[in-house]
């Protein structure tokens, strides 16, 4: 069984945009993590050292960071426009 079978559509193509971009920031979100860890884990056996390690550390760590922001970001967002468009129903 597919997974959208189980969920209802969304009504809007909005709605539906919002849903593509909260699962591609989770999946960013979830491979910068996986990198970061794998690189953390790699200087800890191996203890590597040198300028390309460092910039290969460096940059996973930014990724990572911008992944995170950016997700916390969208959940921010699209919570408000929850509380929004939740205001005006009442």
């Amino acid at each position: 069984m597919c997974r959208t079978d189980r969920r209802a559509l969304p009504a809007s193509k909005t709605a539906a945009a919002r849903i593509r971009a909260r699962v591609r920031a989770k999946n960013r979100l979830k491979v910068t993590f996986s990198l970061a860890v794998l690189l953390n884990l790699i200087d800890a056996i191996w203890h590597l050292s040198g300028p390309v390690w460092f910039t290969a550390h460096t940059v996973a760590a930014a990724l990572f960071t911008a992944a995170l922001a950016a997700y916390v970001i969208l959940l921010v967002r699209q919570h408000r426009a929850r509380r929004r468009a939740g205001e005006g129903e009442t």
